[in-house]
C-alpha cells in the first residue's frame, strides 16, 4: 500500500508540474529570445534576409537531381521567404499570447506583443510588396525607396520597444539566473 501511495503522489506531482509548463526559462525563451527574429526589422539590413535565394528544387517535396545525381538548384522567391518569416512571427506571437501573465512578466510580455503587433502587418504588406518587387525584377531604386520608407516609418518606435524589452528582460534573467549572453 505504501508503494502505491508513493507512486500515486509522485504521479500527481508530475501531473501538476506538467499542467503548468510556465517557468522563468520558458517564459524568457518565448517572450524575449524569439524576438531575435527582429534583428533587422525596419533596418536596411533586412534586404540581406529578403532576397531571392538559392535552394534545392523539389517537386511534391522530393528533391530533383540531374543526370550526375547532383541536386538541381533553383531560386527561392523572395515572397516565399517573407511568407515563411511571417508564419514564424505569427506562431511566436501566439506563443507569447498564450503565456498567462503575472505581475513579474506582464510588462515584458506586453512589450513583446507590441513588437509583434507592429511587425506582423509590415511583413504582410510592405515587406511582401518589397519581395514582389524583387521577384518581378523591379528597378532597384524603387525597392530601395520602399525599404527607406519602411525604415523611416517604423525604426524609431520599434527600436524604443526593443530597448524597453531588453531593459525589462535583463533583470528578469539575472533574478532567475538564466544563462543569457547579451549582444551589443
Amino acid at each position: 500500500m505504501k508503494k502505491t501511495t508513493a507512486a500515486f503522489c509522485t504521479f500527481a506531482i508530475m501531473l501538476l508540474l506538467a499542467c503548468n509548463p510556465q517557468s522563468p526559462d520558458s517564459n524568457f525563451n518565448k517572450i524575449v529570445l524569439n524576438t531575435n527574429i527582429f534583428h533587422d526589422f525596419a533596418n536596411p539590413n533586412v534586404r540581406t534576409r529578403i532576397v531571392r535565394g538559392i535552394g534545392v528544387k523539389t517537386v511534391d517535396n522530393k528533391v530533383q537531381y540531374d543526370d550526375q545525381k547532383n541536386p538541381i538548384l533553383d531560386t527561392i522567391p523572395a515572397e516565399f521567404i517573407v511568407d515563411n518569416q511571417l508564419a514564424y512571427l505569427k506562431d511566436a506571437y501566439q506563443n507569447v499570447k498564450d503565456i498567462k501573465p503575472d505581475d513579474e512578466i506582464s510588462e515584458m510580455r506586453n512589450t513583446a506583443l507590441k513588437m509583434y503587433e507592429m511587425a506582423i502587418p509590415v511583413y504582410e504588406n510592405e515587406y511582401r510588396q518589397y519581395a514582389k518587387m524583387l521577384d518581378t525584377h523591379q528597378p532597384k531604386e524603387q525597392s530601395d525607396s520602399l525599404l527607406k520608407a519602411i525604415n523611416d516609418k517604423y525604426s524609431y518606435n520599434f527600436g524604443e520597444l526593443a530597448l524597453k524589452l531588453r531593459a525589462i528582460a535583463q533583470p528578469y534573467a539575472e533574478k532567475h539566473k538564466l544563462n543569457v549572453k547579451w549582444g551589443n
